[in-house]
């Protein structure tokens, strides 16, 4: 005898219903996160990092005071072009006053860049121009020595070079308290020489540089000495 297949009551219909939606519902649920459910207390230590974090995001009014000191920025490449004052700026355009800068375009004050270091170098050009007895050009260090150079060299066009001056016109070097100079062109030219503070052919420089001297051959043609020179800081 076949038995007949009862359908379930409506209670239990509903029953059934109610339970597929609840577990439906706990999966959906388990899978999006409500809105503002995610705080800090949910974040783990380290697990917001910079890949994660999209530019221009964090702005200025997102930090705190003071939140960033000078040992979190990277100063390679930082410029700051109209402060008011720069102590040891590599560059201060427009600063009111710039003690040590090596570069203050328009700044109110500035005062000369330190001394060079014992042992470092530094170059640049001469040219002595006259018609007479004699004439000189200034040479100015862009940076001072701390003491004057203690050996003084002028080396004429095609002359050998020495321990204490072993450049060249094109390539000027000096050895440490040595202040070189390289004639590369001369014209009328009997002897040239660098000056001391006294005028003197035969002591030291100045700290700020120093006086080629030239003396001609015939004081009534032109005279003319050109060249390079190099000082190396005691």
């Amino acid at each position: 005898m076949t038995g007949r297949l009862r359908l379930p009551s409506p209670a239990l219909a509903v029953s059934l219903l109610a339970l597929f939606v609840a577990l439906g519902g706990t999966g959906y649920a388990a899978m999006r996160l409500p809105r503002n459910s995610v705080g800090t207390i949910q974040l783990q230590n380290n697990s917001v990092i910079a890949p994660k974090i999209r530019n221009g995001t964090i702005v200025g009014s997102k930090l705190h005071n003071g939140a960033v000191t000078a040992g979190k920025i990277n100063p390679k490449g930082l410029t700051v072009p109209n402060a008011t004052h720069a102590t040891i700026a590599v560059s201060a355009q427009t600063a009111a006053a710039a003690t040590t800068a090596t570069s203050a375009g328009t700044a109110t004050i500035a005062s000369s860049p330190g001394a060079l270091a014992s042992g470092r170098a530094e170059t640049g050009v001469y040219d002595v121009q006259f018609t007479g007895a004699s004439g000189s050009a200034a040479i100015s260090f862009p940076f001072p020595l701390a003491v004057p150079a203690t050996h003084v060299e002028w080396l004429a066009p095609g002359a050998a070079s020495d321990t204490g001056c072993p450049g060249s016109a094109a390539t000027p070097e000096a050895a440490r308290g040595f202040l070189c100079l390289y004639a590369s062109a001369e014209t009328n030219v009997a002897s040239g020489c660098v000056a001391d503070a006294a005028g003197s052919c035969s002591g030291p420089s100045f700290t700020y540089g120093s006086v080629a001297e030239v003396t001609p051959t015939d004081t009534t043609l032109p005279t003319r000495s050109v060249g390079t020179w190099a000082v190396t800081a005691p």
